[in-house]
C-alpha cells in the first residue's frame, strides 16, 4: 500500500503502524503461552518491522525537506 502511495505521487514521512506490526501476536500469547507469544515478536513481529523499514526507505520523504521549506 505505501509503494502504490508513493508512485501514486503521495508525499509522506513515516506511517503510525502499531497494531498492524503486532496484532498476530495475540494468538500465540493467549492460545499457547507467554513464552510462544515472545517468540512471534521476537521473530514474524520483528520481520514485519524490518520489511515497513526497508518500504520506507525507499518511499517516505526525509521530513527535513519539509522543515526545509518551512523555516527559510
Amino acid at each position: 500500500e505505501l509503494k502504490f502511495a508513493h508512485e501514486a505521487g503521495s508525499k509522506f514521512n513515516g506511517v503510525l503502524c502499531g497494531r498492524a506490526t503486532w496484532r498476530n501476536s495475540i494468538e500465540p500469547f493467549a492460545g499457547e503461552s507467554e513464552e510462544a507469544g515472545r517468540k512471534w515478536l521476537q521473530t514474524q513481529g520483528k520481520k514485519n518491522i524490518q520489511e515497513l523499514n526497508e518500504v520506507l526507505a525507499v518511499t517516505a520523504t526525509p521530513v527535513d525537506e519539509k522543515l526545509a521549506k518551512m523555516f527559510n
